[in-house]
């Protein structure tokens, strides 16, 4: 008997402490994601004219004895005469032209693991979870560090949920073929609802969080097809109200699934 007290306090107390770093985890993100495009630390070139004028960005072209070519961090391009140049470096800075964006599309399979955690008795989990994921990764710190936003469908045996989340990914290999450790965390919203003449019973989802190895491997410039093999932890909330809207039952349900994940990168 105290053995189950105690799992099941130290279950509660996780719980918790997954609800407040989701909570945070998605306040962060959205302010990041906020902030003016995913602009990355770069070489920029620069142009010293002898007027002092400097004029930072990519030097598309120079033509001996004519003029440089360069093209600005917003995108305009301007002819200089070489005559007027006194010097061409380089200089650490920032070049908005080279955000990178990237469009990742994913389906994935779901398999229960452990012991399915409910308000009304635990049972093995044997659910099982088809996915789809549409994410855009748009804040790049560095080409190492991404944050992104996704969305989806998971269609589990019983009902289907709208997952919306932050994906978070640092490099650690880069090469053709590129490594990555990948983290989500986001709400499930539950989209199925039930409906007879004495009962309402509503599936109103809850939290996730979802932690992956990445393997991505470009097979173009701007294309790369990718997996993920990870863990996945999800909790469901579904109530139940009579006609006038009195509560019923709440029932809490919360599991967890190894996650496998095939998918295409563009951008």
């Amino acid at each position: 008997m105290i053995r189950a007290f105690l799992y099941d306090y130290t279950m509660n107390q996780l719980l918790i402490f997954l609800q407040n770093q989701v909570k945070f985890f998605l306040a962060f993100g959205l302010i990041l994601f906020s902030l003016e495009g995913n602009a990355q630390e770069t070489n920029l070139d620069v142009v010293y004219k002898r007027d002092g004028t400097i004029i930072k960005g990519t030097i598309i072209e120079i033509i001996p004895k004519r003029e440089v070519k360069i093209k600005t961090q917003n995108g305009e391009l301007v002819n200089v005469d070489l005559n007027e140049v006194k010097n061409i470096g380089k200089v650490e800075g920032v070049d908005k032209r080279k955000s990178k964006y990237q469009m990742m599309l994913d389906f994935g399979y779901n398999i229960g693991v452990g012991t399915l955690k409910s308000s009304t008795g635990n049972t093995k989990n044997k659910d099982a979870i088809y996915s789809f994921n549409i994410i855009q990764s748009g804040f790049n710190i560095k080409q190492k560090y991404s944050i992104g936003l996704g969305f989806g469908l998971d269609v589990f045996k019983e009902t289907t949920q709208l997952p919306v989340f932050l994906d978070f990914r640092q490099q650690i290999l880069k090469s053709r073929l590129k490594v990555a450790l990948v983290a989500d965390c986001g709400y499930n919203f539950g989209l199925e609802k039930e409906e007879d003449a004495y009962l309402t019973v509503k599936d109103k989802g809850g939290i996730m969080f979802n932690t992956n190895i990445g393997f991505e491997f470009d097979f173009s410039k701007t294309s790369a097809v990718y997996c993920t093999v990870g863990y996945k932890f999800l909790e469901d909330k579904i109530t139940g109200t009579d006609r006038r809207g009195t509560p019923v039952f709440n029932e809490n349900k919360r599991g967890g699934f190894l996650v496998l994940r095939l998918g295409f990168a563009f951008g």
